[in-house]
């Protein structure tokens, strides 16, 4: 059978568990699936830009699906990149102070600009995308469609961790995580036209 839509893959993970009594967890699973590959997967079909994201204030929300920065900088002339600064050495360097921004960091769902910005500046966000969650309102997302096999593997390792079988559980993890590897290397090569490189999941 085919693997291309949230209700086919819950299907395909009882078929290929073979454990009946799980049925009813299989959503938990695919949602621990996703937090694993959210945290590891970076390609290019995960990157999305914002060329006129505002900065309004100390704190501005992260776009919606936010999964990390890769680029950030004014639309100042020239550029001025937002370079990453830690919280606690943003509070100690810029006090009560006030000016064009800098630094970034991210609190939660908000960004935390130093120091505060004086006005409100244009910026260009370059940015991780999560993989979209699937569920029965949104039945397939760029990642199922094109490997199915990653999803599957690691929705079964969350099945069988479950169930307290931890000799299947890394099993499946390990193939999970040999589908990401495979996923990263397809994408390192189009970004870098065949350049020869050593490929590490993040």
């Amino acid at each position: 059978m085919s693997i291309t839509t949230f209700a086919e893959l819950s299907t395909a993970a009882a078929n290929w568990s073979a454990r009946s009594d799980l049925t009813s967890r299989i959503p938990e699973g695919i949602a621990l699936a996703e937090a694993k590959i959210n945290r590891r997967l970076r390609t290019l079909d995960m990157v999305t830009q914002n060329t006129s994201f505002s900065i309004t204030g100390e704190y501005v929300a992260t776009p919606t699906n936010f999964g990390g920065v890769k680029t950030f900088y004014l639309n100042t002339d020239p550029k001025q990149p937002l370079e990453y600064m830690a919280d606690e050495e943003m509070t100690t360097l810029y006090g009560s102070g006030t000016g064009q921004p800098t630094n970034y960091n991210v609190q939660g769902s908000n960004f935390r600009f130093g120091p505060v910005p004086d006005a409100t500046y244009s910026s260009t966000l370059v940015y991780w995308l999560k993989v979209p969650a699937l569920s029965s309102g949104n039945t397939t997302n760029w990642l199922l469609t094109s490997h199915p096999d990653c999803y599957l593997y690691l929705t079964n390792a969350e099945m069988s961790a479950f169930a307290k079988d931890w000799d299947s559980a890394k099993a499946w993890e390990t193939l999970g995580y040999q589908i990401l590897e495979e996923i990263a290397g397809i994408s390192a090569k189009d970004q870098w036209g065949g350049t020869s490189m050593a490929v590490r999941v993040a």
